[in-house]
């Protein structure tokens, strides 16, 4: 069961912008930045963001779903073209930390992005804390054990190499 004060959820209407994070100018001293159209499409995604900016930041494990939907020119459903899911979902999971929906975007432990084209544009977004996966007593003193018996296993054989004999026939010369 969700929590309601451990959730954000929210749809913002609005033509989303198609620009992403990947879309980069390269200049000769090797440095690097986002093109005018995806430097205006982060700013839309953190402007987006700061309206439903939460009052206390949620704490990871963190799942977040994200629907984006573009207009369609008749026909709705899944959007297969260009932007990628994986850049996309960058510029808004960028906006969404600095704007203090968590502290660190690496608590979300669980992203789902979807893109879609329809007559209701705009952004969905679901962000909720999970439950922490927690073990039986049992469980971990089984890991434990495994690991203790990893390190006695490693011990032994880095022992064996070190003190197996040399040389291509197996037979160890001495005095040379």
């Amino acid at each position: 069961m969700i929590n309601e004060q451990t959730k954000i959820e929210f749809f913002h209407a609005c033509k989303p912008p198609r620009a992403t994070a990947q879309q980069r100018q390269f200049f000769r001293d090797g440095k690097s930045a986002l093109t005018p159209q995806a430097a205006l499409a982060a700013a839309t995604w953190q402007a987006i963001m700061e309206l439903y900016r939460p009052v206390t930041p949620l704490i990871g494990p963190i799942s977040v779903t994200i629907y984006v939907t573009w207009p369609g020119r008749g026909v709705a459903g899944y959007k297969t073209t260009k932007p990628d899911a994986d850049n996309l979902s960058k510029l808004i999971l960028d906006a969404m930390t600095k704007s203090g929906y968590w502290g660190d975007d690496a608590e979300v432990s669980s992203l789902e992005i979807v893109k879609y084209t329809g007559d209701m544009t705009g952004v969905y977004v679901l962000a909720r804390e999970l439950e922490p996966v927690r073990q039986s007593r049992a469980a971990q003193r089984a890991k434990s054990s495994r690991r203790a018996a990893g390190r006695v296993t490693t011990r032994l054989s880095a022992e064996s190499a070190i003190n197996a004999p040399r040389g291509g026939s197996g037979a160890m010369e001495e005095g040379k």
